[in-house]
């Protein structure tokens, strides 16, 4: 019986890190995140500034380009939503909306409202918003360092502590 409720205090010991470091990867997975969409941003800006590209072009171009996945993954499905003809606001809105990443609903919104004049506009046009965009990005990508570092250390914590604690109580 003793081992049974040894193993049994060692899978909810290890339970509760893996929550406490499950919930700290979110914040560290945000900041990386963001700092892929600024990088795609800058992508975006140089091709339009400077070359005749095609959107749907320039989105496969990002998506290969990105280095997290989940931003990849908003690129690519939107470089298929664009060549199948949809509207590239909607196709803009709803890649990012339908994406799963670690992004807040405030980054999302960024991004939303910068793609409501994508193609609206000409390339001047274009430009400004998107470094606009990549303006509050940056404030996002500050906020989400300050979060990170506030709140990884605090996450794993209390997951070893509740873990811990758990333990204690069920002895």
């Amino acid at each position: 019986m003793g081992i049974i409720k040894g193993i049994f205090l060692i899978t909810i010991f290890g339970l509760a890190v893996y929550i406490g470091n499950f919930k700290a990867k979110q914040y560290i997975n945000r900041l990386k995140e963001l700092i892929s969409v600024k990088s795609a941003l800058n992508i975006f800006e140089n091709k339009i500034k400077f070359t005749q590209t095609p959107l749907e072009e320039i989105f496969k171009n990002i998506s290969e380009n990105c280095s997290e996945q989940n931003i990849k993954n908003i690129f690519k499905t939107l470089a298929l939503n664009v060549k199948q003809n949809m509207n590239i606001h909607k196709a803009w809105e709803a890649s990012i909306r339908k994406s799963e990443t670690n992004l807040k609903e405030e980054d999302k919104n960024i991004l939303i409202d910068m793609g409501k004049i994508l193609g609206a506009t000409d390339v001047e046009g274009q430009v400004a918003n998107l470094r606009i965009a990549s303006s509050f990005i940056d404030k996002q990508i500050q906020n989400a360092e300050k979060e990170k570092e506030k709140n990884v250390k605090l996450f794993r914590t209390l997951g070893i502590v509740f873990g811990l604690a758990i333990v204690i109580i069920l002895i």
